[in-house]
């Protein structure tokens, strides 16, 4: 396998040519009076003199001609020779073979760069010593030798040798048989068997021997005129041969040859010097301003092997663009990184490290680990017996042999990629790489990678009460360090944290990608959670004159308290609606509150966000559904909210019955002395309308505390017309001037509201229908009260009925379905067959469990298409504080952010909650601070796990893409990363590189 080192030698060719290409060019040009002498002394005719000195001696009866054409023109026949005189490159001794002219074997010119060609190692390497066929002998897999010897290509099954050869040297041929069958054969060739593949052999004699001490049969051949390539076969079919051919006499070895020219890898000699003495020599003696240089860490020497693709089997022939590396020594228990590599131009399923006893397809041991799609691969050579490893480059279809060999490719001992370095280069290619990054793709057109592969352990687990701190093994894994996690069997969860830093130089947008490997049993397994961040921005956020710089801070997608609703029918044309209320972290000492969103979908994935009246259109907000109008609140963005909240020193007009022993108030203004609230929303549909209920609690002089609490019932037939719904069936149409009235009575005295409490420190509501006629008003932070009803809108709020509080945090979510009644909070799930009177908890929980610094919000669920199951989780996350030490959290900036996850039933999340989810994922939280622009952005990636099972996608270590960010020079960027474990399932991490 080899290749000229006219690509690789370029300080060679300085000196080399200097002396050799002088002496080759005064031997072609030089008139009858020149003696050439050559650098090593010797001396040698120009071209015109050895003609002239033939003819005098009684050579070659060779024709003169001035041109080749005029030869070509002549009427010579077979056999003839001819000499072209001036004609430039044309010149030379031919021979009329089958009506065709050729070079003669014995052509001065080409015995004048035969001889050149082994001198000079610019041009040409060659065999001194021992048997000619070497470690760099060139070998070809998309073509071979048929049994009678003739050149065949496209021949997957057949493979072979070429070795240079000179007419008239006598070869001694002996040849081993590793698996026995037909194609046994060999044949000499005037032309360059890789380019010309239409050439029939030169016919040849031979004489078999067999040799009496060791017993071995061999051949002896005498090279015949015009042949220059010597063809080998070395597999045909099934069959497999190992060759020796040695030069003038028989030698009983099969060991490869050595070069003393200089070697395809650079180590050979050449009179007497090696390649660092003779740059050394060059610089000092001979005046040349640059000394070659030896990388002392990259082991790939660049020679690419063309047509051979790597599979799990070993090498095979393939296409010219199918391109791996030379044999690449190693030793065992070691571990080498291979960076550099173009992933684009290789076929994912290929892209795998080898490992072999010696340099052929027959010394194969086994497939070590498959390439990263990052580029930069650790493997660990972890079989005594493997001495070699090849590595592709690229895949015929994706690249090609130019971009194989443009590639810069390294393989180091280590498990880190370091500055790449040529295996030879001269001092001024150093000063040119010293800017290039180990990562870069081909040719340097990539873009650099950061890679995070050493995190620190934190040994903290996000809330001991239901996950176990997990124990984090490491080992070598294809991007260097491997952190895993394996809970037990039983155990619902086990996680532990990691925690890395980095820093931003330079503005730019770059993906942050994860490596990572789920499996179950030692199986490579798809995540059981299917989650989908939601990150529709909020009407509130993305319009002016919100709070202060919030958008550069904080993501526009921060929610609390969403609730989701399914219908077959749907309205206004989508089947699915949630409401959320927005909770703004505290930013600079601004006022926080909530405001609802309304979303819809038809999928429970994409969402778009039903736009107000006062925003511009947005590519993510509906093109005819609008919220209603009001003019309650209308100085700031809070106007784009779905329902109109005042503010703080507002005076409103309301009337409130008699309630816990406080007075009726009739059409009294209030002005609100604290913050006022709009939160806990909820939505369902029935009868054809969507119904929403919002909870108020407005605080003014004479009820604070907690007291003053309202509960509005808003309903729409088509996402257009919306209308307050009073308790006893009759509406309000929403205009701007009746926005104002929500918390008064009509002129028929009817209150325009649903529900009043006075001092009931209540919130959260819940709406169950058990029937045409029978529902039930659920109500409390717990879920402790309910209240019956006859319809979404009637309910006697004078009787109170028990219902069973869980505790468990904050805001649960309730949903009826085949006779049971489900609760969800978090501290699991609960079912109830008597209407909440009482609950039994199921052993496991079935949902995403996990993260570094947060806590359970409000969660929501829902039946969907197909009797799916749509859970939104919500996580209150604190902003870890990444200018400090690690692991250490602020308690302030938080942010509230939603998940979707699909079950497939309701009887699939009540599994995965009585015996448990097996699954293992990432939670990947990363903290942006910058110094220069005193900004801090929080980003969470909740339950990253394989996206996907196909064949092309067989890594050790998956690379998914979880986000792509706008960089700022200077940003510290902190990763906290969970690995999580349910119910014995294994997570490994192999880093994170931004790219």
């Amino acid at each position: 396998w080899g290749k000229e080192m006219s690509e690789l030698l370029t300080m060679q060719d300085l000196a080399n040519g200097h002396l050799d290409v002088k002496a080759l060019g005064e031997a072609a040009n030089g008139d009858e009076n020149t003696i050439v002498t050559t650098r090593t002394g010797n001396t040698y005719p120009s071209a015109e003199r050895a003609i002239n000195t033939m003819f005098k001696n009684g050579g070659l009866p060779a024709t003169p001609f001035k041109t080749k054409a005029l030869m070509t023109a002549s009427a010579l026949v077979d056999g003839k020779y001819a000499m072209v005189t001036d004609d430039i490159v044309n010149n030379g001794l031919y021979i009329k073979t089958a009506g065709a002219w050729v070079k003669s074997g014995y052509d001065p010119l080409g015995q004048a760069k035969a001889y050149t060609d082994l001198v000079s190692p610019v041009i040409k390497t060659r065999v001194t010593k021992g048997n000619l066929i070497t470690n760099n002998v060139i070998k070809i897999t998309d073509r071979g030798l048929s049994n009678n010897g003739t050149l065949q290509t496209g021949a997957s099954s057949a493979r072979a040798i070429v070795t240079p050869v000179m007419a008239g040297q006598k070869l001694y041929i002996n040849k081993r048989v590793d698996v026995a069958g037909i194609g046994d054969v060999f044949s000499f060739f005037a032309n360059d068997p890789i380019t010309d593949t239409s050439q029939s052999p030169i016919s040849h004699s031979k004489e078999s021997f067999t040799d009496v001490a060791s017993g071995i049969a061999y051949f002896e051949v005498a090279v015949p005129n015009y042949a220059n390539y010597l063809v080998i076969n070395t597999e045909y079919g099934s069959a497999k041969f190992t060759w020796a051919v040695h030069l003038n006499e028989f030698i009983p070895s099969f060991d490869l040859g050595q070069e003393s020219v200089v070697t395809i890898n650079g180590k050979g000699l050449i009179t007497g010097f090696d390649l660092q003495q003779l740059s050394d020599l060059m610089y000092s003696e001979l005046g040349y301003y640059d000394r070659l240089r030896e990388s002392t860490k990259n082991l790939y020497n660049g020679v690419v092997v063309s047509g051979t693709r790597a599979n799990k089997l070993g090498i095979s022939a393939s296409v010219a663009g199918d391109c791996v590396t030379q044999f690449i020594p190693v030793t065992a228990g070691q571990s080498y990184t291979i960076s550099g590599l173009d992933m684009g131009l290789q076929v994912t399923n290929g892209s795998l490290i080898l490992g072999f006893t010696g340099t052929t397809q027959a010394t194969f041991v086994k497939h070590l680990a498959y390439l990263d799609n990052s580029g930069t691969t650790t493997v660990l050579i972890d079989d005594p017996t493997i001495k070699y490893i090849v590595v592709p480059i690229t895949s015929g279809g994706r690249g090609t042999v130019a971009q194989a060999n443009a590639m810069p490719l390294q393989v180091e001992l280590g498990v880190e990629a370091t500055a790449y370095e040529p295996y030879m280069y001269s001092g001024l290619t150093a000063k040119m790489l010293s800017g290039f990054s180990p990562n870069k793709g081909g040719g340097g057109t990539s873009a650099a990678t950061t890679m995070l592969s050493s995190f620190i352990e934190m040994s903290k687990v996000r809330n001991d009460a239901f996950s176990a701190l997990g124990v984090i093994r490491k080992d070598v894994g294809s991007t260097g360090l491997r952190y895993i996690v394996s809970g037990a069997t039983a155990v619902d969860s086990t996680s532990n944290n990691l925690f890395a830093q980095t820093q931003i130089t330079s503005e730019a947008t770059r993906n942050i990608n994860v490596h990572l490997m789920k499996t179950v049993n030692g199986v490579k397994t798809l995540g059981d959670l299917k989650a989908t961040p939601f990150t529709v921005p909020s009407g509130q956020f993305d319009n002016p004159d919100t709070l202060n710089n919030y958008s550069d801070t904080y993501p526009l997608y921060s929610y609390v308290h969403p609730s989701i609703a399914y219908n077959a029918t749907g309205v206004g044309g989508f089947k699915y609606w949630m409401m959320a209320s927005t909770l703004p972290a505290n930013n600079n000492g601004d006022s926080t509150w909530e405001d609802e969103d309304v979303f819809v979908s038809n999928d429970a994935k994409t969402w778009q966000r039903v736009r107000s009246l006062y925003e511009d259109a947005k590519d993510y907000t509906t093109a005819t559904l609008r919220l209603p109008p009001h003019s309650l609140a209308n100085t700031n963005a809070r106007k784009h909210a779905f329902l109109p909240c005042p503010s703080v020193g507002d005076t409103i007009e309301i009337s409130v019955p008699e309630n816990n022993g406080a007075p009726a108030l009739d059409r009294v203004n209030i002005t609100l002395i604290a913050l006022p609230w709009k939160h806990d929303p909820f939505i369902m549909f029935d009868g054809g309308f969507l119904y929403t209920y919002v909870s108020y609690h407005l605080p003014y002089a004479d009820r604070t505390g907690g007291k003053n609490r309202f509960i509005v019932c808003v309903r729409t037939s088509n996402g257009i017309d919306w209308d307050v719904v009073r308790s006893d069936g009759s509406t309000m149409r929403l205009t701007e001037a009746s926005s104002r009235t929500i918390f008064t009575k009509d002129a028929q005295g009817r209150y325009n509201y649903l529900a009043y409490f006075y001092s009931y420190n209540g919130s959260n509501p819940e709406i169950i229908k058990y029937g045409e006629g029978d529902y039930e008003f659920i109500y409390g932070n717990n879920l402790t009260t309910k209240f019956k009803g006859t319809s979404p809108y009637s309910f006697d709020f004078s009787t109170e009925y028990p219902f069973k509080g869980l505790g468990g945090g904050n805001h649960p979510t309730l949903m009826y379905t085949g006779g049971v009644l489900y609760q969800m909070n978090s501290l699991g799930l609960y079912s109830s067959t008597d209407r909440g009177v009482t609950f039994t908890k199921y052993d496991k929980n079935p949902t995403w469990m996990g993260g570094v610094a947060a806590y359970d919000y409000k969660k929501t669920m829902c039946m969907g298409v197909g009797g799916k199951l749509i859970y939104i989780d919500t996580q209150r996350l604190t902003t870890a504080n990444a200018l400090g030490v690690e692991g250490q959290f602020t308690t302030s900036n938080n942010i509230n952010l939603m998940t979707t996850y699909e079950y497939l039933s309701v009887s699939d999340f009540v599994s995965k909650a009585t015996i448990g989810l097996v699954d293992a994922y990432l939670d990947v939280q990363m903290v942006i601070t910058n110094q220069a622009t005193k900004k801090r952005t929080l980003k969470f990636y909740p339950a990253v796990s394989l996206t996907t099972m196909s064949s092309s996608v067989n890594n050790p270590m998956q690379r998914i893409t979880i986000d792509s960010v706008d960089f700022k020079a200077g940003d510290l960027v902190t990763f906290y990363v969970t690995l999580n474990s349910r119910n014995g399932a294994e997570i490994q991490f192999g880093g994170i590189d931004i790219t």
